[in-house]
Formats: structure tokens, C-alpha cells, sequence
């Protein structure tokens, strides 16, 4: 399987979204994304748009670092997983930390 398509079925994977919903929201048939698999195909880059669309990540956020090693891989994984994330899910992650820093200011005093 080539790299936009093990792209593809890591946000498919990571959002929790079927390939059957994925298909709908980006407009082509539910097996075309199991042919790019199967045949090692590529979509075409109005359909990764589309994708990119469907997950909230820009073009660029969908390419970058494919096969490329990164400085920091675990603040790019957190990255990644951020942009999943919906709105009411963000907002839950910034009361995390919010608390976090509260908590950390207060020993630290």
C-alpha cells in the first residue's frame, strides 16, 4: 500500500469514521477507497482536498512528514490527534490543561 493511501486509513482509523461514511462526505463509491488499497492506487488530489475537508487538516498537514523523520514525533502525534478532535472535544483538552498549569502554578509558589 503506498503512503496517501496508508495516510488515508490512519485518519480513517484515528477518527473513527467508516470508509462506507468516508465515501459519502467526499462524494465517490464506497469501494473505491478498498480499490486504492487493493490496487495500490492513487485518489486524486480533488478527492484528497475532499478528505482533508472531511478531517479538518489542510493539504500540507495531510503530506507533511510522509516518510520524512521529525524532530518531535510526539508533539506531531498529539498534533495529529488534536485535529481530529471536535469542537466540544477541543474545548475539553484546553480545560485539561488549563487545570494542569493551575495545579503545576500552585506547587510552585
Amino acid at each position: 500500500m503506498n503512503e496517501i493511501v496508508e495516510r488515508i486509513y490512519e485518519l480513517i482509523a484515528k477518527s473513527g469514521i467508516s470508509k462506507s461514511e468516508l465515501s459519502k462526505r467526499i462524494g465517490i463509491s464506497k469501494n473505491m477507497i478498498q480499490y486504492w488499497k487493493k490496487e495500490n492506487a492513487l485518489p486524486a488530489l480533488s478527492v484528497i482536498e475532499r478528505i482533508c475537508e472531511t478531517f479538518n487538516i489542510t493539504v500540507e498537514q495531510f503530506f507533511c512528514g510522509m516518510g520524512a523523520e521529525y524532530k518531535n514525533p510526539m508533539q506531531d502525534k498529539f498534533l495529529d490527534e488534536w485535529r481530529l478532535l471536535n469542537d466540544k472535544e477541543k474545548l475539553a483538552v484546553k480545560n485539561c490543561i488549563a487545570a494542569f498549569k493551575a495545579n503545576k502554578a500552585v506547587h510552585n509558589d
